[in-house]
């Protein structure tokens, strides 16, 4: 059974890099990475016309690498969880889950205030994000 793409808009490229970036450290650190992997959870995409990015999220879980766990005790990832979390106390639950989970959702994992700007496919087609094939 495939699970269904959910999409958030109003991302700059540099904000949706950040986001996959993180979601990528959480299962994947640093240390463990090899120079060759990519550093990238799911790609973003850019408006044809805008400077504006979507990022596509389904159901997919990741696990959660303990070396992460122990970075985020030793608030090693504050700088990289800033730049995605900009409240405090939302950095903070959001550290706790992952703290607290061999697995988590991706979808759980994003920052509220970008579930405003979440869009079906039918309104990403409708406002131009797919433009048909000229032929």
């Amino acid at each position: 059974m495939s699970k269904k793409l959910r999409y958030f808009t109003n991302f700059t490229e540099a904000q949706a890099q950040e986001w996959s970036r993180l979601a990528y450290r959480i299962s994947r650190p640093e240390r463990i990475a090899g120079a060759e992997t990519t550093r990238y959870v799911f790609a973003w995409t850019k408006h044809p016309e805008t400077e504006e990015y979507y990022i596509g999220i389904n159901g997919d879980e990741l696990p959660v690498n303990e070396f992460t766990k122990s970075e985020i005790l030793a608030g090693e990832l504050v700088e990289e969880f800033s730049k995605v979390y900009t409240n405090p106390v939302e950095l903070e639950e959001k550290a706790q889950l992952i703290l607290a989970s061999d697995r988590v959702k991706m979808i759980d994992l994003l920052p509220v205030e970008i579930f405003v700007y979440e869009k079906t496919y039918q309104e990403l087609n409708e406002e131009g994000w797919f433009p048909s094939a000229v032929v």
